[in-house]
Parts: C-alpha cells; structure tokens; sequence
C-alpha cells in the first residue's frame, strides 16, 4: 500500500502497545485521560507482556514481525514522483502506465 502511494519503507519497528482508557466501563462516559494503573492493571500488564514477547521473537527471528505485536510502525519517506514511475514501469512489465498526468 506504502509503494503504491509513491512512499519508500526504510524500517519496520514493533511499536509500544496502546493503552487504552477503560472510563467507559466505570462510569458511562468516555474521558481522554489515562486510567489509574490500578483501574486496569491486568490488561495494561497482558499488553506489555506480549510486547516485550513479540520484541524478543522479532530479535530473535531476524526482524521479522511476530503476531505477538500489537503495534507496527512503519518509518517510510515520499518518493519523488519520477521514481514511482520508473519503480512501476520495472514491476509491471514495462507496459504504458496511464497515471501521474
């Protein structure tokens, strides 16, 4: 999808899993700020312990992504346009591309 759009992937990192606030459940009402630790420490613990499982596979597998990983960030930076042609034009046979008018 990243290539499609004319972005180069530079690296692919497992990120730090997100924390999401549990309000809802406790009062009926949605708020921005974070729980307390003690509110929802289980999943908060279940959540860093299978992100810290997926960052030993992902070492351990040579940087491949687990499903252990709950996060994957994408460092990726725009192509100049000439570029995505000529990486399309190489993938797809050297047939008449008909976009980027």
């Amino acid at each position: 999808m990243l290539d499609k759009g004319g972005f180069e992937v530079n690296a692919v990192e497992i990120g730090l899993p997100i924390q999401t606030p549990t309000w809802r459940a406790l009062v009926g009402h949605c708020y921005q700020y974070p729980t307390p630790w003690c509110v929802d420490w289980k999943n908060k613990l279940i959540r860093l312990g299978l992100y810290y499982l997926a960052f030993i596979f992902y070492y351990l597998s040579g940087g491949k992504i687990t499903p252990f990983a709950s996060n994957i960030v994408i460092f990726a930076k725009k192509c100049h346009r000439e570029h995505v042609l000529l990486k399309y034009y190489a993938c797809n046979g050297g047939g008449i591309y008909k976009g980027f008018n």
